[in-house]
């Protein structure tokens, strides 16, 4: 077998392991895009209390 064809398979085999992994992750994807908002709504409220610790440390270190 020369290189070649080596190549071809693996790449034919990682061609198929890709589809795999996108079928079976459509479920979970579709879960998301259903629950868009309250992820989103995650995200803002994780932001946000991040963003307020930040400025809470930062207020302390000026004032001290």
């Amino acid at each position: 077998m020369d290189e070649e064809r080596i190549v071809l398979r693996l790449n034919l085999v990682i061609a198929l392991l890709c589809m795999l992994v996108v079928l079976i992750a459509i479920p979970y994807l579709l879960f998301i895009y259903d629950h868009f908002p309250n992820f989103l709504y995650a995200v803002i409220t994780a932001l946000a209390t991040m963003g307020g610790l930040v400025l809470l440390r930062t207020y302390r270190t000026v004032r001290s």
